[in-house]
C-alpha cells in the first residue's frame, strides 16, 4: 500500500508520518528531498536567485531562499520548476527500490498469481509526506491520500514555535499555499481527512481506521 500524507504549513504532516513510522511504515520525507535537490541544482538556483543565498557550505540558505519566494508567487513557480523534476524523480527511484506497487498492480499480479504475500513475502507499506502532494503528481502514485487538516489559529501557534514567524509572514505562506486543496486537482485516489488538534491518542485511533478500512 502507498498512502500520500498532505496539509497545509504547519497542519501535522510531520505527526502523522511519525504515526506510521512507528508502526513500521516507510516514510518518504518529500521536503528532506528537496534538500538534496535544492544541492543538486544549487548552481541554477543561486544564478536565479542571487549568490547571496549560498550558506558558505555547499548548500543554499533555505530560510532566505523561503523569505524570497513566499512574497513573489512567480518566482515560487520558478523554484518549483527548477527542483520539483528532481523531487518526483527521487521520489520513483525510493519507491523502485523498496519495490511497492499500488494496491491495483498487486490484484492484478495476484490474478496471475505472482502476488507477494502469496509467496511468503510482507507487501511493502509507504508512505509519501509531501505538502505539493497533488502540484507534483506524486497522489498518481498512491492508493489513498489522509489530508492533515488543522485550522488557522491552531497551524499559526505551531508556526510560531517551530519557525518563530510572524503573523504577516504566516499569512504570505497561506497564500501561497492556495492551490494546496485536493479539490483543485482531478486525481482518481480516495481522499479521507484527519483532523490534528494536538491529541496523539485521537489521531494514532483515526489513522487506525484508515488502514484498517
Amino acid at each position: 500500500m502507498v498512502l500520500g500524507i498532505t496539509g497545509k504549513y504547519c497542519a501535522g504532516k510531520s505527526a502523522v508520518s511519525e504515526v506510521f513510522a512507528a508502526w513500521g511504515w516507510h516514510i518518504i520525507d518529500v521536503d528532506r528531498l528537496g534538500h538534496h535537490a535544492l544541492i543538486e541544482k544549487r548552481d541554477e538556483v543561486l544564478q536565479r536567485f542571487g549568490r547571496g543565498l549560498d550558506d558558505g557550505a555547499g548548500g543554499i540558505d533555505r530560510k532566505r531562499l523561503g523569505a524570497i519566494v513566499f512574497r513573489n508567487r512567480t518566482a515560487l513557480r520558478y523554484l518549483e520548476s527548477i527542483v520539483h523534476p528532481s523531487m518526483v524523480a527521487m521520489v520513483d527511484h525510493e519507491l523502485a527500490e523498496i519495490g511497492t506497487v499500488t494496491e491495483a498492480v498487486e490484484a492484478d499480479r495476484a490474478a496471475a498469481g505472482t502476488d507477494r504475500a502469496a509467496a511468503g513475502g510482507e507487501k511493502p507499506k509507504v508512505a509519501i509526506n509531501a505538502a505539493l502532494l497533488y502540484p507534483m503528481g506524486l497522489a498518481e502514485r498512491c492508493d489513498r491520500v489522509v489530508w492533515v487538516y488543522a485550522g488557522f489559529l491552531a497551524r499559526f501557534r505551531r508556526a510560531r514555535r517551530r519557525d518563530g514567524i510572524g503573523l504577516l509572514e504566516m499569512l504570505r505562506r497561506e497564500h501561497a499555499q492556495k492551490r494546496i486543496r485536493p479539490q483543485f486537482y482531478r486525481v482518481d485516489v480516495d481522499i479521507v481527512t484527519v483532523t490534528n488538534n494536538g491529541d496523539r491518542t485521537t489521531l494514532e485511533r483515526r489513522l487506525h481506521e484508515i488502514v484498517d478500512s
